[in-house]
């Protein structure tokens, strides 16, 4: 008995049982009920953060946390959502604020900042997963939320699964009065590839955020910004109309209608996009951002094709198949092909070995590459018509329709984008 006794002592003190145990805490995390539950389970699962579930589970956090922050820092300002992809530092649906703050542009770029703090800081606790670490964490899309109004609760519409709903369907999310409306999802179970898929998407937020804090943009922010905050005072609303809140909740944002000084403001805030670079580092570093998702991505599917079983998976391979519950997809061997292909076409565009076609000029195309680590004032107008091109122009191996339609084909004619958005 005495060496039965001594045997599990020092299993204990080896923490071999502690899987179990740093398994549930993660998982609890990341379906805590409230803010103080919430607190108090981070604060358990930082001190075993040496363990492969407890880092994994710190670096999903961490990445709410940073999205949080920024929901209810727009939700302070009066913040409100476009309904247009273009934009997607700003698609969060964060809720209406009777008596908002008045913003700034040095609060603006504040809240740019800490979003990329919290995202970098989420990346970088996910890249100390082991790259073998056998993880397992069920998460329930409907029980994983974030407090998006700084209320202090954690309620329905406040889940992922109710998020994911109005980003990817406004127009039906802001028809869901309850609970029972929101979206019947299954738990899925997050494994180590799905931490790639996680830390990949916080680079592409950052390419976002490191891109607009390149860059002085206050006269966009002067001109055009009463379409996100219409509450907040701007220099034209002394003299232009308010909208009322009933005219403001009838008329969505670019790509649903617009109200008659929407339309005004938009137009300005294009005139107005004729950006200084104020920090060249950061022009290049949205590059690196975006090779680093390209990486990710790979290993993602590198870790994808080695995982035998089919269990609720977030983001299955060809080898598991199934139609996913959220997106409604199946994933082939043909639509993972085509996406190592487009993979390898927008790393070549990032290293500027292949060029982006500009409908204006012929035998020439633009160095990606030169854009971002030789950088001009950024004015989109003229990108657009090509005179802000000019400098980036040289011949080469110019992309052609027949590039992107290869890319395409292996979709077999179903929704490119939409595996895209998935894929990351």
């Amino acid at each position: 008995m005495n060496r039965f006794v001594l045997f599990c002592t020092l299993l204990l003190a080896l923490g071999l049982p502690a899987g179990a145990d740093e398994t549930g805490a993660a998982q609890k995390l990341l379906a805590a009920t409230n803010v103080t539950e919430r607190t108090t389970l981070l604060r358990q699962v930082e001190q075993t953060a040496d363990q492969p579930h407890s880092t994994y589970a710190l670096g999903a956090m961490r990445f709410f946390l940073a999205l949080e922050r920024f929901a209810q820092d727009l939700h302070s300002h009066g913040f409100r959502t476009p309904q247009t992809m273009l934009l997607p530092l700003m698609r969060l649906p964060v809720p209406a604020n009777p008596d908002p703050r008045p913003i700034t542009y040095e609060k603006w770029r504040t809240m740019l900042a800490d979003l990329e703090d919290g995202l970098s800081r989420a990346a970088e606790t996910l890249a100390t997963v082991p790259a073998d670490a056998a993880i397992a964490i069920d998460v329930d899309l409907a029980r994983l939320r974030i407090d998006l109004n700084g209320d202090g609760t954690l309620s329905a519409d406040e889940s992922l699964a109710a998020v994911m709903q109005s980003m990817s369907a406004p127009n039906q999310a802001r028809r869901r009065n309850n609970s029972a409306d929101q979206p019947q999802l299954p738990a899925f179970r997050f494994d180590r590839a799905d931490g790639y898929w996680l830390e990949g998407y916080a680079h592409f937020l950052m390419a976002n955020t490191t891109f607009w804090l390149a860059h002085d943009f206050e006269n966009s922010f002067d001109a055009g910004f009463q379409l996100f905050f219409p509450d907040t005072r701007f220099p034209i609303n002394d003299y232009a109309g308010a909208p009322s809140d009933a005219e403001r909740r009838q008329a969505p944002m670019p790509g649903g209608g617009f109200l008659e000084n929407s339309i005004f403001d938009f137009i300005s805030l294009i005139h107005t996009i004729n950006w200084e670079v104020t920090t060249p580092d950061r022009r290049k570093a949205v590059r690196s951002h975006l090779k680093q998702m390209i990486r990710l991505s790979r290993e993602n599917w590198l870790a994808i094709t080695k995982e035998t079983d089919n269990e609720r998976e977030w983001l299955p391979g060809p080898h598991q198949p199934g139609i996913h519950p959220l997106t409604g997809l199946e994933v082939s061997r043909e639509t993972t092909e085509g996406w190592q292909h487009a993979l390898g076409l927008f790393e070549n565009v990032l290293d500027g070995k292949a060029l982006i076609p500009h409908p204006r000029f012929d035998g020439v195309g633009i160095n990606l590459k030169r854009f971002f680590d030789e950088p001009k004032r950024f004015d989109l107008v003229l990108s657009m018509t090509g005179p802000a091109m000019l400098p980036f122009l040289e011949p080469g191996n110019v992309l052609s329709g027949q590039d992107w339609r290869s890319v395409t084909r292996q979709f077999a004619g179903r929704n490119f984008w939409a595996f895209a958005i998935w894929f990351n």
